[in-house]
């Protein structure tokens, strides 16, 4: 069986530890692993090395932000579901973004983000 795999791009480390303990937790027994990046520029190395199933990702991020990693994401992986999450609803003001992404959710709303996944 191929096992999933979550790329999920946050700054904060306590923020990613918890959501893919969430993610793991809520996908059992499905097998899944969680890759993660600090920032945009860590997640696209990532995506350059392994297939990754599904992109989960930060809006607000110092350097390139989780809506400009969303386009370049869309540009050169297509096919890779991107789902946007914050702690701050005016992050998804931007319908353009809305509508290209897979899927965004508050980021402390753990059942959603499992979800979309």
């Amino acid at each position: 069986m191929n096992r999933s795999v979550i790329l999920l791009v946050d700054d904060s480390e306590p923020a990613r530890t918890l959501l893919q303990v969430q993610i793991i937790a809520g996908l059992a027994p499905r097998s899944v692993d969680v890759v993660e990046a600090d920032g945009v520029e860590g997640a696209l190395q990532i995506l350059s090395k392994i297939s990754v199933s599904v992109i989960v990702s930060d809006v607000r991020m110092p350097g390139i932000s989780g809506i400009e990693f969303l386009n370049l994401s869309k540009a050169n992986y297509p096919d890779i579901p991107f789902i946007l999450v914050s702690t701050d609803a005016t992050s998804f003001s931007d319908p353009g973004a809305i509508k290209l992404a897979d899927g965004h959710c508050d980021k402390n709303d753990h059942v959603q983000i499992i979800e979309l996944v």
